[in-house]
């Protein structure tokens, strides 16, 4: 007798793939895309954080994914470090969605300066 494994495919998770689909799609170049930095450390469980941790740049149209399906933000930045980086979300220190705005290489992106680059 042969052991078949089967997906389950919940309409969270089919929700969540298309998600990151989506997100995907309108990368485009990750250099120019806003990002929101999220401060992350694996020692971090809750509580008072007085330690720096590490900063995990998340692609801001991949956080406005999760959040369209899941419609709560911390739940949203969660799934999306751990689609990411595979580091659970217990983890998060802080970030703020406000934030968005960093490159793929850690530099501020200056709105303004984009846009006049672009003319």
């Amino acid at each position: 007798m042969a052991l078949q494994i089967v997906q389950i495919r919940t309409p969270l998770a089919q929700a969540v793939a298309s998600a990151v689909a989506r997100a995907e799609a309108a990368l485009g170049d990750p250099v120019h895309t806003p990002h929101l930095a999220v401060e992350v450390d694996e020692e971090y469980e809750g509580g008072d954080y007085n330690e720096v941790g590490e900063q995990v740049l998340i692609p801001e149209v991949l956080y406005r994914e999760f959040l369209a399906v899941l419609g709560d933000e911390e739940r949203a930045i969660g799934m999306a470090l751990r689609h990411l980086t595979g580091i659970d979300p217990v983890h998060i220190v802080g970030w703020s969605p406000d934030d968005a705005g960093y490159r793929a290489d850690g530099s501020w992106v200056d709105a303004e300066e984009e846009a006049l680059a672009r003319r």
